[in-house]
């Protein structure tokens, strides 16, 4: 989410919240989702006529239907926007609708969402076993290099008992492994 403010005088007049594309998938995109926020308070006495944008925020901030209808009869813009907020509150039908699609989008966001955890789980596990199968194979040629040079070195310096005992006692062939630091 982006935010922009517009000073006025010393006090922030305007804030605007934009839902813009995420940077993960799944996450929410949706450029005509946004918060405006205009404080009638803060404008300037000369702006405050009841003119484009501050009659929307009067309008949209109506206090009740009778407040809505007076605003209507007055503008023909108003009264279009009141005659279908009347006809979307009274059509259950299209209000079902709009409910179903948004249910969709959030099931589709979370359909994706789960795809893709389980697609990440799935390749740390694979990544997981891939390695520790390279890691078992790549430790068990370095044992064999480290017993074949222990037994060359054993040979070489004629200890053939010492190499036989070595063959079949572990501590025997560590203590091997250290005399000759290998």
């Amino acid at each position: 989410m982006r935010a922009a403010a517009i000073p006025q005088s010393g006090n922030i007049l305007y804030c605007g919240v934009r839902i813009l594309p995420g940077e993960q998938p799944g996450e929410y995109e949706d450029e005509k989702l946004g918060i405006m926020v205009l404080e009638l308070k803060k404008l300037p006495p000369e702006a405050q006529s009841e003119e484009g944008v501050v009659r929307w925020m009067r309008f949209l901030s109506g206090k009740g239907k009778e407040d809505l209808a007076e605003m209507a009869e007055k503008d023909l813009y108003l009264k279009e926007a009141y005659e279908e907020l009347e006809r979307l509150s009274m059509d259950e039908e299209k209000r079902y609708a709009y409910e179903a699609r948004e249910k969709a989008l959030r099931d589709h966001i979370s359909m994706m969402n789960y795809a893709m955890e389980k697609g990440l789980q799935e390749g740390r596990d694979k990544g997981y076993a891939e390695g520790r199968d390279k890691g078992y194979a790549e430790g068990r040629e370095e044992g064999c290099d480290r017993v074949n040079r222990l037994n060359c070195l054993l040979m070489k310096d004629k200890r053939y008992e010492e190499m036989a005992r070595a063959a079949g006692d572990r501590e025997y062939q560590e203590k091997l492994f250290r005399e000759y630091r290998i």
